[in-house]
Parts: structure tokens; sequence; C-alpha cells
């Protein structure tokens, strides 16, 4: 039954690592060969498995040596870089569970460790690039002249550029929400109300003329425009505008 197991995990990509404590020998599966940059029938060497993960990850393997401890829960869970002797950088997350026995005098010891180990390098490299467009994104926004935000479909608030913060003189958590109304000219919220729901109607474009009050009291007129994005279902999921 674990040979199935392990074979079935093998054909989801996943691999799969045994360690035995008394004789410090590691066993890897031949995908988990394939991660490591391992050829088929290399026998992985503790040490050198070590060494090939980064630098600035190896405090992380602490926690697989926490877990052998007598008194451990016997489980772990961590990402890491790690760089295959071809010297390609990868990111993996290992889960690893640790099998207990009592020794001759009762004690309890680690017998082996085993776990899987997934490659994880495309999510990785996915959230970085998301990172960076976000960076790029709120340094666009930044430079320019206009009060920006974004909105949750219902128009709760989440986002304001610092330009819109600077001029209403809110915090983000006093404009955060529906919080930004209190800087809308009361006579302009129905305003507002009817250029959104005209916007419902006609493909989630809003255009309208409103006035904003400024951090010392003074109400200025702006030309308020947003644009709905839409989901997979066709519904309107935020709101992105300016003033």
């Amino acid at each position: 039954q674990q040979t199935q197991t392990a074979l079935a995990l093998e054909a989801t990509g996943v691999g799969v690592f045994r360690y035995e404590v008394g004789s410090r020998r590691l066993v890897f599966s031949p995908h988990l060969k394939r991660i490591w940059g391992l050829a088929p029938d290399a026998e992985p060497d503790p040490a050198a498995i070590v060494a090939q993960v980064h630098a600035e990850d190896r405090v992380l393997l602490q926690a697989v040596r926490d877990s052998l401890a007598p008194d451990a829960r016997g489980e772990f869970s961590l990402e890491l870089r790690i760089a295959t002797p071809a010297g390609e950088q990868r990111w993996i997350q290992a889960r690893g569970h640790t099998e207990f026995a009592a020794d001759a005098q009762g004690a309890r010891r680690a017998l082996r460790s085993v776990g899987t180990i997934v490659d994880v390098t495309d999510r990785r490299r996915a959230e970085q690039e998301l990172l960076a467009s976000e960076e790029r994104f709120a340094t666009l926004i930044a430079s320019l002249p206009q009060l920006a935000w974004s909105s949750r479909a219902d128009g709760s608030t989440d986002y304001f550029s610092p330009q819109w913060l600077a001029y209403t003189g809110q915090t983000f958590e006093q404009a955060q929400g529906f919080g930004w109304r209190s800087s809308v000219h009361p006579d302009d919220l129905s305003t507002m109300a009817q250029a959104r729901a005209a916007a419902l109607a006609n493909g989630g474009v809003l255009t309208t003329e409103l006035r904003l009050r400024d951090a010392g009291g003074r109400y200025r007129w702006f030309l308020a425009r947003a644009k709905a994005m839409f989901d997979e279902r066709g519904e309107i999921s935020r709101w992105y505008g300016t003033c």
C-alpha cells in the first residue's frame, strides 16, 4: 500500500522522501531526484542536500531538526529555495512527519522522518511578478495628479492614492469603506448615487461632476470617472476611478 501511495504521489508531481535517523540514510523518490537535479541512480547525501539549500533559508531547516526531538509533535512544513547542480534556483514546499518508537529503556526516540516535497517555483514566480506589478501600479498612481481610488463591487473603497488623502486630509482609516462620503458635498451624494446606477446600466462606465472638500474645509469641483471590472460570470467585481 505504501508503494501504491508513493506511485500515486509521483503521478501528481509530488516527490517523496524518507530519512532513517539511526543510519542517517536519506531516500528520494524518482520525482524528488528530478526536483533536486540529481541523477536517477544518485544516492542523496544529507550533507550535500543541505548544501543545496539557499544560504538564507538554511535556518528554516531547524524545523526539521526540531521535529526529531523526543518531545516533539513530529511535524514540519516549510518553503525554501534550493539550487540544483546545474545552478537553477527552485522553490520547494516540504512537509514531513516523524515516526517515533520506544527504545530498550522505554524512552521515546525518532525512528524516521517521511514526507513530501513539491516544486512551487512557478507559484512563487507568479507571486513575485504580481508583487512587482502592484509596486509598479502604486508608483504610477502616485505620479498622477488626479485623486485615484478603487473599491469593491458595492462601492466600499479599499484603496486611495496619496493625493486623495493629502487633498481631503483624511486618513485611510477614516476614508475606507464609505468614509470617503464625508468629503463629498452633501448635495452631490445623490448625484453620485444616480451616476453609479447609470453606470450599472451602461456597461460599468461612470462619469459625473461633484464637489470634494479639501483639508482646509473648502469645496472644489472635480470630474469623477470610474470603470468597473467584471468577473468570469459577468458581474462587477471592482471599480477603479479618479477625480
